[in-house]
């Protein structure tokens, strides 16, 4: 089993593609290119830990998306997760704030410095 540590793919998201300047045209092409980018590395054992944002719309439009991903994911909430929405889908779901593994502080926003411990690495998404 492999851990993978990732954030932000915004899947759903059709402004992302214009904001961040994302080479799609639309916004199946981008949910197509990433589940595929993301299957082709992630088995299906491994362990995913999201950062957030991992995508927009309902709780069908989400969990269609988890459904094609493989791995298990557990998603630490971003700016964009509604725990009301994300509970109802496949995820290890954390609502708030950060978590640690093995020496790292994980979390969506960045920690100020003076919050982490000697030793430990900070990883954030956003």
């Amino acid at each position: 089993m492999a851990v993978w540590i990732t954030s932000d793919h915004h899947f759903n998201h059709e402004n992302i593609i214009k904001y961040c300047k994302r080479p799609f045209h639309s916004v199946e092409q981008m949910n197509e290119f990433m589940i595929k980018k993301w299957n082709e590395k992630v088995g299906r054992d491994d362990l995913v830990i999201h950062l957030g944002d991992f995508g927009f719309g309902s709780v069908e439009k989400i969990e269609e998306i988890r459904k094609k991903l493989n791995g298990t994911i557990l998603l630490l909430a971003g700016n964009h997760e509604s725990y009301k929405k994300m509970k109802d889908c496949e995820f290890i779901f954390i609502n708030e704030g950060s978590i640690q593994f093995r020496n790292l502080i994980l979390s969506h926003r960045p920690l100020s410095l003076d919050k982490i411990q000697t030793g430990f690495v900070k990883v954030n998404g956003h």
